[in-house]
């Protein structure tokens, strides 16, 4: 088999379900699961955080962070059923927004592992030079 007949059938592969266990008695029976991004999901998440905004008597476009309901946004990319089937479309992100944190925040927490998205934040919690902004004295930008 070739590296790309590998890939290919890699891409083709049903990806792996993983039950969100969050307390949702609202749910009964039903089953909630997150399936991991595919790299093309977690880029255009990402990239829905940013927006171009155009001016006519501009040649280049401004960029604003979109950061409002973001967490509603993120349940509707990530949130499948059994079959992995999405179960939200973009239009309602606005009323998943409106329930109550004590809900939505134990499910985004989840989905969040899922998505690897605090991966980088949880690998430099111990450093205090990356977490500070602040160069100490044993970095090079520090040292005189």
């Amino acid at each position: 088999m070739s590296i790309r007949e590998a890939f290919r059938e890699r891409a083709a592969r049903k990806r792996q379900l993983v039950p969100v266990e969050a307390a949702l008695d609202f749910l009964g029976d039903a089953e909630l699961f997150s399936a991991p991004p595919s790299s093309k999901d977690k880029i255009d998440f990402e990239n829905s955080q940013i927006r171009v905004h155009y001016r006519p008597d501009q040649l280049h476009g401004e960029r604003q962070l979109h950061l409002a309901n973001l967490d509603a946004r993120l349940l509707v990319r990530a949130l499948v059923d059994k079959d992995g089937t999405l179960i939200f479309s973009a239009a309602d992100a606005d009323w998943l927004g409106d329930i109550e944190d004590a809900i939505i925040d134990p499910v985004v927490a989840q989905v969040r592992k899922v998505w690897q998205l605090d991966a980088a934040k949880d690998k430099d919690e111990g450093d205090p030079e990356k977490n500070s902004g602040i160069p100490t004295s044993s970095s090079p930008t520090g040292s005189r």
